[in-house]
């Protein structure tokens, strides 16, 4: 008879997902644990009056094709979305990324003062914040048009943000590079296309959970009062009101620090203070396509006096009625009240409140990882407290990391073969500090 190892995966997003598909029936017995009603993490497709919509804009694209690979094994339909994005700078809509023809053409004392801006920054020192970090290699106009409002909307004061937020969210970087990138048309800063589920992106994590299933995985949901005991390698747990034990020989981790550290009854208040993040708002509007001139994906709206950061429209004609289309803004600012906010956007997309069919909002928590000064290295410490206990960290939550969901997948098959390999939590750890994800779009 084999004797399968027990492995437990805290938290069902992405990453946990698939790990716990790839892991199943090779010599592992996996059990996944979530605290919501269903699996998914930040990316939900859920419904309303008839309409999918996703819990904020969730496109596939990526540069890896191991990544791609599996997607597409996974939805094996998916659909092709062609992107068209624009950036709303100083009253005007441009093409995003931005081209510099364009820039000289609509805006030349804009591109003259870029220019200059970034001569200006090779007398600059380099720094650790973000602010040092983006002055240095896009100038002081650059940043101070494009970059510093939109990091104060998303994270907060840009002059105590580590430069690591900077090197990921970057995809160019330079504004040297960014130019290149316009000239030559590299692709390397953005995608052209992207794949999406017809359904919406719930497709996605479906398939997986269903394909995990089915192979044996079991999935608690509605779980809570979680209790880890190290030792003996024992987790207690509530599914809904029913209280359960079971031991296990692996456990890994997509959740918070914080809310680990509470299951692990750890006294590491001092050390969490520092890791905070921000929730999104997102703000939904049904309206027939023929009232709202709006052609495209998405656009963004880096200005620190506009509300939203985004909006984008659904991507999927299947998501909504015949004739009619879905619009999410998307806040980060929680100070702002719900009515300001419909108004901005109302006002923003020419329309009236009359002309909305429903209008509905969502969020999700911790959305955004904040990256404070050190951060890096306060989150190596932190890995390291939870390595003695012999649980292995990954993902967004988890990490305090920003990834996509090609890194998820990436990463949650990596952690896959180092277990398979019996590989310790060190050689995960040591794996990790290879990883140079760059967000693109």
């Amino acid at each position: 008879m084999i004797i399968m190892k027990k492995v437990f995966i805290l938290g069902g997003g992405l990453t946990g997902l698939v790990l716990a598909e790839q892991l199943q029936g090779q010599g592992f017995d996996v059990t996944m644990l979530e605290k919501e009603s269903v699996v998914g993490g930040m990316c939900k497709t859920k419904e309303l009056g008839g309409v999918r919509y996703d819990l904020g804009p969730h496109k596939f694209a990526s540069f890896e094709k191991e990544a791609i690979d599996y997607f597409v094994d996974i939805v094996k339909r998916p659909i092709v979305v062609y992107k068209s994005s624009k950036i709303f700078l100083k009253g005007l809509h441009l093409q995003y990324p931005i081209r510099i023809t364009e820039i000289l053409r609509k805006m030349p004392m804009v591109g003259i003062r870029c220019g200059i801006g970034y001569m200006c920054a090779f007398f600059r020192l380099d720094g650790n914040t973000y602010e040092k970090y983006m002055k240095k290699r896009f100038g002081g106009y650059v940043y101070e048009m494009a970059f510093e409002g939109y990091a104060k909307k998303i994270w907060g004061d840009p002059k105590h943000l580590d430069a690591e937020l900077a090197k990921t969210r970057m995809a160019a970087s330079s504004l040297l590079d960014m130019l290149k990138g316009m000239l030559t048309d590299d692709g390397s800063h953005s995608f052209g296309n992207f794949f999406y589920c017809s359904g919406g992106i719930g497709d996605f994590i479906n398939a997986i959970k269903d394909k995990a299933v089915s192979s044996g995985v079991k999935i608690y949901t509605d779980v809570s009062d979680i209790n880890i005991a190290p030792g003996p390698k024992e987790i207690c747990f509530h599914e809904g009101t029913k209280g359960m034990s079971m031991s296990y020989d692996v456990l890994v981790s997509t959740i918070k620090p914080k809310d680990l550290s509470g299951m692990l009854r750890m006294d590491m208040a001092k050390k969490l203070d520092m890791f905070n993040s921000r929730d999104l708002r997102l703000f939904y509007y049904l309206i027939d396509k023929g009232k709202v001139n709006f052609d495209d994906t998405w656009r963004f709206f880096p200005e620190e006096n506009i509300v939203f950061n985004r909006i984008s429209k659904n991507w999927s004609p299947n998501m909504v009625p015949e004739g009619k289309i879905c619009m999410c803004a998307e806040v980060t600012n929680a100070s702002v009240s719900v009515d300001s906010i419909h108004n901005e956007v109302f006002n923003y997309l020419g329309i009236l409140k009359s002309d909305v069919d429903v209008m509905w909002e969502d969020s999700i928590e911790g959305a955004y990882p904040i990256y404070h000064v050190g951060c890096k290295v306060d989150v190596e410490c932190l890995m390291e407290a939870f390595s003695r206990y012999d649980i292995y960290c990954i993902g967004r939550h988890a990490c305090h990391n920003y990834n996509n969901m090609d890194h998820a997948i990436l990463e949650a098959k990596d952690l896959a073969e180092i277990i398979k390999s019996d590989g310790t939590v060190d050689d995960w750890m040591d794996n990790m500090s290879h990883y140079e994800w760059k967000i693109v779009d």
